[in-house]
């Protein structure tokens, strides 16, 4: 397990997003299936985020524009990557934002 003191460790089963910070996208929805580990993929990003854990799609992935938006909007506080975009404050967060992020995956109509 990782000994980086910032993160704290998801448990399988958990509800995941995928941030892509270069394009500001949110992709989802994913559950967790493996504990946050280090390098488990260590080619991916190439090397630059070796904390990972394994996922599985919920249903369809869905790409949402504008997540730095989404992700103010569900209450995730946010800082600004050096060199990069607004990544969240945190990867662990209570029940009443996962569940503003999935309205935000709720197709319209």
């Amino acid at each position: 397990m990782t000994t980086d003191r910032w993160l704290e460790p998801s448990r399988e089963g958990e509800l995941a997003f995928l941030l892509d910070f270069g394009c500001d996208e949110l992709v989802g929805v994913f559950r967790t299936v493996s504990p946050m580990d280090a390098n488990l993929v260590p080619e991916a990003w190439a090397g630059q985020f070796p904390c990972q854990v394994r996922v599985e799609a919920v249903g369809a992935p869905l790409a949402l524009k504008g997540a730095a938006r989404t992700l103010k909007a569900a209450g995730i506080p946010l800082r600004r990557l050096r060199g990069a975009g607004l990544v969240p404050r945190g990867f662990n967060f209570p029940a009443t934002v996962t569940t503003a992020l999935l309205s935000a995956f709720r197709p319209a109509g």
